[in-house]
């Protein structure tokens, strides 16, 4: 099982800043507490993983139900699922956590 911290864009973890102990540096905007957690494959399902990737390109609720045949409800569950299991509240924290997962390229 692949275990990361969620302190994107930093390079000292949190846990390896607890470890030689130096301060922990604060999570980006969005993310909700710091802890460690699995890899987003063993987390989200697979039609989690797919909405969460057109959400991080800038679809709506909408055009993401349009593109996977399902109700704009159900997409709105989907990103609830979303950011209830991974612990992000905001858009941009989700198109984080999907840029360093490698669900999407963000252009530079």
């Amino acid at each position: 099982m692949r275990v990361f911290s969620r302190n994107y864009g930093l390079r000292a973890t949190y846990s390896n800043a607890t470890e030689t102990g130096a301060a922990p540096m604060a999570p980006p905007f969005g993310w909700g507490n710091v802890r460690t957690v699995v890899a987003p494959q063993e987390v989200l399902s697979a039609r989690e993983r797919d909405v969460l990737q057109l959400l991080a390109r800038g679809h709506t609720n909408r055009e993401v139900a349009e593109r996977l045949h399902i109700s704009v409800r159900t997409a709105e569950w989907h990103r609830a699922s979303i950011r209830r299991k991974l612990n992000i509240t905001t858009r941009a924290g989700l198109v984080d956590f999907a840029a360093l997962h490698g669900l999407v390229q963000l252009d530079a």
